[in-house]
Formats: C-alpha cells, structure tokens, sequence
C-alpha cells in the first residue's frame, strides 16, 4: 500500500525558464508516486517543462511542490507524457485561435421566430469563441431606420476593435413599422444574439440612426433593464418619456451641425434624462446633416461611454 508523503519529504526544485501550463487542459487531482519508496501525493497539474523534465505540482493545501518526471513510478510517467501531448494539442488549437481572431469579423443570423429579419454580429478584433473573458465585453444592439443596421455596425467597428466591444445590428425596425411587431422581433433578435456570441448582460449600449435612434431609447426599456447607455445618432427619444429607463446611463447624442431637427431635442431629451433617471449626457457634433457620422466620431463617442460607465479595459478580456 502506498504512504502519503509530506510536502517537506518530497525535493523542491526551481522553477526552469520553459514551464508550460497544463492546467486549462486537465487540471483534477491525482495521486503521483515516487518509485524509490511509494511515496505518493494527490495533486494537481500546473506545470510541466517538457525540456527539463521538471513537473509542478498543487497540493489540496494550495502550496505547490516542484518534482523530477523521473523520479515518479513508470505508470505515472506515462500519464504526465499524455499529458503533454493533450497540451501541445491545446496550444496548437488555440494559437489558430488566436490567428484567426486578429481581425474583427461578421456573420449574419436569421433569429427564429423574427419575421424574417437578419442581425448582423461583429466579432471585434481579438475575440476568440468559447473564450470564458468573452463574458465581460460590453455589447452594443444598433439599429437603422430602413432596415439596414449593417451600416452602423461597419460605421462602429473601429470603435468595436479599439474597445473590444461587441455590435449586434437588428434589421427588425423600419420607420412606421407596428411597434409590437418590431418588439417582439427584436426580443427574438436578442435570443438569437445570446445563442451566437458571449458579452456581459450588465455592459449594454443601445444605438441608432434617426428614427433608430429612438428606438434605440425604446429598446434599452425592455430589452435591458439595466442597460448601461444610448448612442443616438441623428435621433431623439421621440416624446417617449413615459416609458421606464434604467438609471445613470451614459447617454451620447452624435448629430450633425445642421441637423436642426435632432439638436432641437438635444435639451429636452437631456433635462428629461439628467432629472428622471441621472444620466450623464454628451453632444458630439460633427460637420453635416442628417446622416451618419464618420466612423472616428463614432468612436470618440463610444470611447466617452466606455470611460464614463468604467467598463473594463480591452486586456482583460
């Protein structure tokens, strides 16, 4: 029978310049034996230098125990040798991974249960799918008067990369399209959205342009009860000021400086917002009407959310 060995009787090596982690591979706790004398610990994996041989060892104690590959019983070296090779297959995986996730990326889903309509999610630059730090992105639903939201996410995607966030343009609202019918298609857009790509629910900016922009307003009420901010594009609340809005959203207004009608709501709008729900406003203007502005000002807007809501720098996820 096996005797459990204290930490101090097994030899502490140092760390070598070549550890691998095997731990995002396998990581439960085993018993590994000494052949000289059976003496056995229950450990788990966390590194293993393949070069030097050298293995790291986490105890149930959580102090850690540096041992020779050679030293361990014959059954024990051809675990950690299956081991290595599970690794070597994960680093390969997930370096083809990271290469095709250097630039941002769109794909296109029909939501089921949505009339038909598309959303079209941009995968910024870096976002790598099953990726557990994916759950902290924030996430931005936008959409477009016509139908069209793919422009406002091609407008947003230096922004998208610059910060890591996620864009998720909705073709379910047109202009003097029933309201309940684009409510129940967005929420079926949302759904569709949660299935394909991973963001943090708390991290959530609602956009759009002109008459998307007040949807915009109207979707943050009831697709996100805590949604964290509003990039309204050429756009206004649209006298909706009976509906509930989360509080202390960083609300951005991005109009033309001759769009009289959108900067004729920029006050209202704002005194509304400031005294009702405690946001904080921002007016960009930029050189134009009513249209879509170029993307740096789109995202010198997005910045400002990012910042004033705090949310998380891109090298965290």
């Amino acid at each position: 029978m096996h005797r459990t060995n204290k930490l101090n009787s097994l030899s502490l090596l140092s760390a070598s310049c070549l550890l691998l982690t095997l731990s995002s591979v396998k990581a439960e706790f085993q018993d590994w034996t000494r052949e000289k004398d059976s003496a056995t610990i229950s450990a788990e994996i966390i590194k293993y230098d393949t070069e030097t041989g050298k293995l790291t060892l986490k105890l149930k104690n959580d102090k850690e125990v540096v041992i020779e590959k050679s030293v361990l019983i014959a059954e024990h070296q051809n675990r950690l040798e299956e081991y290595a090779k599970e690794m070597a297959k994960h680093a390969e995986e997930m370096a083809k991974k990271r290469e095709a996730a250097k630039n941002g990326r769109m794909e296109t889903f029909t939501p089921e249960g949505g009339g038909g309509h598309k959303i079209h999610i941009y995968y910024p630059a870096g976002y790598i799918k099953g990726d557990e730090s994916n759950k902290k992105r924030p996430a931005a639903y936008v959409y477009s008067p016509g139908g069209h939201s793919k422009s406002l996410v091609n407008m947003m995607k230096p922004g998208a990369d610059e910060l890591g966030w996620v864009l998720i343009g909705v073709d379910c609202y047109r202009n003097k399209k029933d309201s309940e019918t684009i409510k129940k298609e967005n929420l079926a857009a949302q759904a569709e959205a949660k299935k394909q790509v991973s963001y943090d629910t708390t991290r959530v900016v609602f956009g759009g342009f002109s008459g998307g922009g007040s949807w915009a307003f109207i979707s943050s009420s009831f697709l996100n009860t805590e949604a964290a901010g509003i990039l309204s594009f050429g756009g206004w609340m649209g006298n909706h000021y009976d509906l509930k809005y989360s509080k202390k959203m960083a609300v951005a207004m991005i109009n033309g400086d001759s769009d009289k009608n959108a900067q004729h709501y920029e006050e209202p709008d704002g005194d509304f917002l400031r005294k009702k729900t405690r946001a904080k406003i921002k007016v960009f203007h930029f050189q134009g009407g009513h249209k879509l502005p170029e993307p740096k000002t789109a995202t010198e807007a997005m910045r400002w959310v990012h910042e004033t809501k705090e949310f998380p720098e891109k090298s965290s996820y």
